[in-house]
């Protein structure tokens, strides 16, 4: 391990930023936002995706080690920081996107409710999944909310790291 605490030559700013991160989180957007402006040409949306969820399990990993070898790692803790981490952005953009479909595009809004608890309550996936409904087929008649798909795995994987990193440690 270097001065940063780490193994791996990861390099750490005093905050605990991963400045070598940033470069790859780019890459995952611009290959998921290529994919859907582009998706005859640019095919690899879903590359951008698994890095997303590369990085994602990565900084659980380092975040989870580095407060277990401080004696610090608390469920409840871990808890409330993804909450507090995910949960402010996605309730202003229900709220914004929502209050649009009021003003703008009223009939998007019917079977909206179903689908903003399934993103609320994080099973989006599976809610998607039990409507039938095609992630590829549905690209051109989507609803505002099928990309959240992805923020319903991440917050699955949320729910059960810790169990996951306490049966690892």
């Amino acid at each position: 391990e270097g001065e940063t605490g780490m193994s791996g030559g990861a390099s750490l700013t005093k905050s605990g930023h991963i400045a070598g991160l940033d470069g790859l989180r780019a890459l995952a957007i611009l290959g998921v936002v290529g994919y859907h402006l582009l998706p005859g040409v640019l095919r690899g949306g879903y590359l951008g995706v698994l890095l997303f969820w590369v990085i994602s399990g990565y900084l659980l990993s380092v975040t989870s080690e580095r407060s277990a070898s401080k004696g610090r790692f608390r469920t409840g803790e871990f808890y409330k920081k993804r909450v507090l981490r995910l949960y402010p952005a996605l309730l202003l953009m229900l709220v914004f996107v929502t209050c649009f479909f009021t003003l703008f595009l009223q009939d998007e809004l019917r079977g909206i409710r179903r689908e903003l608890l399934s993103v609320v309550f994080g099973y989006n996936n599976w809610w998607q999944i039990a409507q039938q409904s095609s992630y590829f087929a549905r690209l051109s008649s989507a609803s505002a909310f099928t990309h959240l798909w992805f923020l319903a795995v991440q917050i699955q994987v949320c729910l059960l790291w810790p169990l996951f990193f306490k049966l690892y440690k």
